[in-house]
């Protein structure tokens, strides 16, 4: 029960507080007894003192388990900011290989076409040479022979013959240059 003081104008002005048994009302007798007031101001400060130690003690814990996130945070962090990276880096080298072999492969691809361009040249360059002396050793025969008829039908058929051989060569080409802008395009 708490105790007030009647004296005081104050009404809120409590004494203290007192243990007082209310068993024997319940057997319709009355109270006696001296009894212990305890001042209510040194419950409230000991009661104050448990709230902030409790508080303190709930601070630290709670800033513990702060520190305890924000460093698992800044790990986390930490690890994917490595393994972007990483990522990053193997995609430039993948890029970059990629890039080299392309290059590596077109290069290939242009020795190719120079080396065939220079076969075809030799090949038209044997041609006339041949036909050349092909034509000689026919005028020779023909003036040895003096058929006039004949060695004009063996130049038509040689020119005719290097005509041909020469649209084979350039068709080859055209060909090889298809097949290589092909290559370019869609590779």
């Amino acid at each position: 029960m708490y105790v007030f003081d009647d004296v005081d104008p104050e009404p809120t002005a409590c004494m203290g507080k007192a243990k007082i048994p209310l068993i024997a009302l319940a057997n319709d007798k009355a109270i006696k007894g001296t009894f212990e007031v305890r001042k209510v101001i040194i419950i409230i400060i000991i009661i104050i003192i448990i709230i902030i130690i409790i508080i303190i003690i709930i601070t630290i814990f709670v800033k513990t388990i702060v520190a305890i996130i924000i460093v698992i945070i800044i790990i986390i962090y930490i690890i994917i900011v490595v393994i972007i990276i990483v990522i990053i880096i193997y995609i430039i080298i993948i890029v970059v290989i990629i890039i080299v072999v392309i290059v590596i492969i077109y290069i290939i691809i242009i020795v190719v076409i120079i080396v065939v361009i220079i076969i075809y040249i030799i090949i038209i360059i044997v041609v006339i040479i041949i036909s050349i002396i092909f034509i000689i050793v026919i005028f020779i025969i023909a003036l040895n022979i003096l058929n006039v008829i004949i060695f004009i039908i063996f130049i038509i058929i040689i020119i005719v013959i290097i005509i041909v051989i020469i649209h084979i060569v350039l068709i080859f080409i055209a060909i090889n240059n298809v097949i290589f802008l092909y290559l370019l395009l869609f590779s």
